[in-house]
């Protein structure tokens, strides 16, 4: 780690410890956004990054304050765990060292998971905090459109991040502090959405996230993030039917049905057709997901250390693997298809939790029924563009700060029961339950 990595740190550090409980996550969401993958301490043969020691404070500050959980443990927390139980479990399956790998990556994502929804109670918190995030991602968009602009990194003050930009095609795609540009573009995505999402509670602000996160997808010059953006909006067009989503998803499955019939090829070869900026690898992310079934008896038990022979081309870094462009597909390597279907799972979950609320939502402020919906339309523009990247760096912060904030603001403990109201009725909310306190489970 740099000498700028360790200012980083100190500073989040101080501000994770200090600030208010609705803010203290931002600091983890900073430095997911501001800091490399490549910045970090190495100790005794484990990966500290900055997001990891983060989280360690994180769950320090709500040790040494009493913060418990507010509301009531959820289903969505349950996978989660299981999640996490299952890839460390299948450790044993995999080589020697895989249990170190997989631990950092429970500590950074479900870690970044259940800090957020200890932090963050109900709507309320949330909406506070996507507030102050949006003004806090202003300067990355500013960044990565100067890189765009000057063909100049200026996150080259991280030791671990070169100056030049990546190129494709004779165009820049800006990378920021990220591992890829895709990367990049999908944090910009999410930002756009969450600006969408604040429209009924602050315009301005409103403007600001979407504004921004339209900057950061443009500058990386990549088709996933530009389907991500299209995912967002197609799921705020159906805003107006979000109290009766079944036929417009069973019509979507008979359309996709009848695509697939009549195609040659599988229907995921439609990502084969996708060149929206040019260069797009459609047709190497096909026939991945081709190659992984053809090869589903060697890890659709525990996942699989060796995936080199399943495409012509591999990766630098490892003469192991080919370049996993699916998170999905990322899953069933780790851990099989148990854990590819928990994984689903979690996000099936998270769904359905939005879908609930929606049918309460002549109970709800439209601002809160906005909110909720909003970040229902930005998971479902992750789980798109899950289909062509894999989310192996800090960008990561983002996808399980977004089903935190599903399940909290979603939860059975916190919003109105969905109970049909009679004409001029008094809205009929939930009982509160009894805080749900964690050092007492």
């Amino acid at each position: 780690m740099g000498p700028v990595g360790y200012l980083f740190i100190v500073t989040a550090g101080m501000l994770t410890l200090l600030l208010p409980r609705k803010y203290a996550l931002l600091p983890l969401i900073a430095a997911a956004a501001y800091t490399p993958a490549g910045e970090a301490l190495e100790i005794a043969g484990a990966t500290f990054t900055i997001p990891r020691l983060l989280v360690a404070l994180g769950f320090l500050r709500i040790t040494a304050r009493g913060e418990t959980m507010r509301g009531r443990w959820t289903s969505i927390d349950s996978f989660v765990l299981l999640w996490a139980a299952v890839l460390l479990g299948t450790s044993a399956m995999h080589t020697d060292d895989a249990w170190l790998f997989r631990l950092g990556v429970v500590w950074t994502e479900t870690g970044t998971y259940f800090l957020a929804r200890r932090l963050l109670a109900d709507t309320d918190d949330v909406r506070d905090l996507l507030k102050a995030l949006v003004i806090m991602m202003i300067p990355l968009a500013g960044l990565m459109a100067f890189e765009k602009a000057t063909d100049f990194s200026p996150f080259s003050v991280f030791s671990s991040v070169s100056s030049l930009p990546e190129m494709r095609e004779g165009k820049v795609r800006a990378m920021g502090p990220f591992a890829h540009s895709i990367l990049a573009g999908t944090v910009g995505a999410v930002l756009l959405g969450i600006g969408i999402a604040l429209w009924k509670d602050s315009k301005w602000r409103s403007r600001i996230g979407v504004i921004g996160g339209a900057t950061i997808v443009f500058a990386c010059a990549s088709s996933g993030p530009l389907l991500m953006t299209a995912s967002v909006l197609l799921g705020y067009g159906l805003m107006s039917r979000r109290r009766r989503m079944r036929p417009v998803l069973i019509l979507a499955f008979l359309c996709l049905l009848a695509i697939d019939c009549a195609m040659n090829d599988p229907i995921y070869f439609l990502m084969a057709k996708i060149d929206l900026v040019g260069g797009s690898q459609g047709y190497f992310r096909a026939q991945l997901i081709r190659s992984s079934i053809e090869h589903l008896d060697e890890w659709w038990l525990a996942g699989t250390d060796y995936t080199r022979h399943w495409m012509p081309t591999g990766l630098k870094v490892s003469g192991r693997h080919t370049d996993i462009t699916n998170h999905f597909l990322q899953q069933g390597v780790w851990g099989g298809l148990p854990l590819m279907a928990i994984f689903l799972v979690i996000e099936i979950k998270a769904f359905a939790a939005v879908g609930r609320v929606m049918r309460a939502a002549e109970q709800l402020p439209a601002n809160q029924v906005r909110l909720i919906w909003g970040l229902g339309c930005v998971l479902f523009g992750l789980t798109v563009n899950f289909t062509s990247i894999t989310m192996f760096d800090h960008s990561v912060v983002f996808y399980w700060t977004i089903v935190a904030l599903i399940a909290s603001v979603t939860n059975p403990g916190t919003v109105p029961a969905a109970v049909p109201a009679s004409p001029g009725a008094a809205p009929v909310r939930a009982a509160m339950p009894p805080r749900f306190d964690w050092e007492q489970s």
